[in-house]
């Protein structure tokens, strides 16, 4: 059984390292599930086809769920959650792997990979057999950053992204959600303190236009002429600026010349090593835009 302060840093959105702990994971001979689905007073663990595992102990009346499944290898599972309220599904994005591999990281570190442009910003993929959507943001001083939109409640402790050491690039693959979705980023900083909600620096719809009409939550400011998301998933790359809400995926090579220049880190104006292996330039920008830690 996890120890409690575990289960209370999951809580909290302080735990170091999620993946470790969440989702599908060995016990000696046996496999364990553990998942955080807050208002669930129920959870039956299933396969992605619906072959039902087990029934998961609540630990924790926030949400925390752990038992034994009757699995023979980890691999991605899905949740049937239930309260008085209704039934709903859940599939679980700490049972999927890494869509990053070693060889991404070697050439992002030698400044030498020819396809981050599919890499990092937001893509819709199909990921160990399930639909989604791959989130990769660079943030190396960060202690925690989290993808967060209307899918979780935009509650940044549900979806924490997996740190890649090596790189400092968060990553996670969210299977299911919509095309359509608008998303952000929640950061803790190395001081320990949650940032305002910031927008993917790598999306091609962003523009000076988008800081102004949406709310950090992508609401719209209706005083200021705001109409859709700050960021959301699968739109037509062709919309005009006013739209602005990053629908469609992410990436260098699409998005508009001065976005191109995307301030990722605090560079005193000089190019950093790694904007440059993105083929970018350091550029002042307002910190709204990207991360900037």
């Amino acid at each position: 059984m996890l120890p409690a302060p575990e289960i209370a840093a999951i809580l909290s959105g302080t735990h170091s390292n999620p993946f470790a702990v969440l989702g599908v994971h060995a016990a000696g001979k046996t496999y364990v599930a553990r998942c955080f689905v807050p208002g669930a007073e129920t959870v039956i663990a299933e396969t992605l086809s619906g072959k039902e595992l087990g029934t998961l102990e609540r630990r924790d009346e926030a949400g925390f769920f752990e038992g034994p499944v009757a699995l023979r290898k980890e691999q991605p599972i899905r949740y049937r959650a239930r309260n008085d309220g209704g039934e709903w599904t859940v599939i679980d994005p700490y049972s999927f792997g890494p869509v990053l591999g070693p060889m991404d990281d070697y050439y992002i570190r030698e400044g030498s990979h020819l396809r981050l442009f599919d890499k990092m910003g937001a893509h819709p993929i199909r990921h160990d057999g399930a639909e989604g959507f791959h989130f990769a943001v660079w943030a190396p001083n960060a202690r925690r950053v989290s993808v967060v939109g209307s899918f979780n409640d935009w509650d940044g402790r549900r979806h924490v992204m997996r740190l890649r050491v090596d790189t400092g690039i968060w990553e996670i693959f969210i299977p299911g959600v919509p095309v359509g979705t608008p998303y952000k980023y929640e950061i803790v900083d190395s001081n320990g303190t949650l940032l305002p909600l910031k927008a993917d620096p790598l999306c091609p719809a962003l523009g000076a236009q988008a800081r102004h009409r949406f709310d950090d939550r992508g609401r719209d400011r209706p005083e200021l002429g705001g109409r859709g998301a700050s960021a959301s998933l699968g739109r037509d790359r062709s919309a005009p600026a006013a739209d602005l809400d990053l629908r469609g995926p992410c990436g260098l090579m699409a998005a508009p010349r001065q976005w191109r220049h995307a301030h990722l880190g605090r560079t005193g104006g000089k190019a950093d090593p790694l904007l440059r292996r993105y083929g970018l330039h350091a550029h002042r920008v307002p910190a709204h835009f990207g991360i900037s830690l």
